[in-house]
């Protein structure tokens, strides 16, 4: 469920190319030491989002933040960071891991994934950073409870599940508005564009995870629904959301970051739907080259 939303390089000039790996690079600094070296491990693209997507919402105040990296330990160096925001959008991204172990864990019956869930709770910061953001982890654990009864349900269907993950990410981001009382200008489409959002990476997962899941015989609505061409089906469904999502962003003025925000939102969903696409083609393909070499062989 992690991976997808990412910036398209292509078309992210030289300066924001820039400022996004320094956030990124901050983000993954803040999980190592707030939590533990291993936590860097976990980082996700979403997340960096999620601090572009708040931060560009509503200016706050940054602080110099000194990293040191530690792949490469003779990299130093000093960014202008919202600490409070990237305190936050850590501490969320390795909540939404765990529930992501505990999910295949719950799927596949993975030992490794629920290792690495009870790994991830050995922190003692991170067990006080879980009372301190203790609403917004009731409201994902109600969510991700439903979202799991729906997946067990005989009568959920992709709308259902879908709606749940988007309202995981609606909550996330109205948590920090509220937790930091901000007055912001365009909440409520700033909102939507989250619970939108959310949708698209649930139904973005399963469709690119639809193959697996068939096999694996694990949890996929497109499987459920019996959709025999889920292909065209799921990439209707990803193009409305997409559509819906430039739609709305074009009513909100970003304060900061709007270039990266936009380039996200516009050409980076599209990308990776078309990478996803191409890799479904070329497994098609393949699957074709077999069957016809199976056919020649029996005859």
């Amino acid at each position: 469920m992690f991976g997808y939303i990412q910036p398209y390089k292509n078309e992210l000039k030289v300066k924001d190319v820039k400022v996004y790996k320094n956030v990124y690079c901050t983000l993954c600094n803040v999980l190592k030491r707030r939590y533990g070296r291993i936590y860097s491990f976990f980082l996700n693209y979403e997340v960096v989002f999620l601090y572009f997507f708040i931060q560009g919402a509503e200016v706050q105040n940054k602080s110099n933040y000194k990293i040191k990296c530690m792949i490469n330990p003779f990299y130093q160096c000093t960014y202008e960071i919202n600490l409070e925001l990237i305190n936050y959008a850590a501490f969320i991204n390795i909540y939404l891991v765990q529930g992501k172990l505990q999910d295949n864990y719950n799927d596949e019956h993975s030992l490794i994934s629920k290792f690495l869930c009870c790994l991830l709770n050995v922190s003692e910061r991170y067990r006080q950073d879980c009372k301190k953001y203790s609403q917004i982890v009731n409201k994902i654990d109600l969510y991700l409870n439903q979202l799991s009864g729906l997946e067990k349900s005989s009568n959920s269907d992709i709308d259902d599940c879908s709606k749940t993950m988007g309202n995981v990410l609606k909550e996330i981001v109205s948590f920090y508005f509220d937790f930091h009382k901000l007055e912001i200008k365009h909440r409520s489409d700033i909102q939507e564009v989250a619970y939108i959002l959310g949708q698209w990476i649930y139904i973005m997962d399963a469709y690119d995870d639809y193959e697996k899941d068939k096999k694996t015989n694990s949890f996929n609505p497109f499987i459920k629904q019996n959709e025999k061409d889920y292909r065209i089906v799921g990439l209707k469904i990803l193009s409305l959301m997409h559509w819906n999502i430039k739609r709305i962003k074009y009513r909100i003025d970003f304060s900061e970051y709007s270039e990266i925000i936009d380039n996200i939102l516009e050409y980076g969903l599209q990308n990776k739907m078309n990478e996803i696409r191409c890799r479904e083609e070329m497994s098609g393909v393949r699957r074709l080259r077999e069957r016809m070499k199976k056919w020649i062989a029996h005859t």
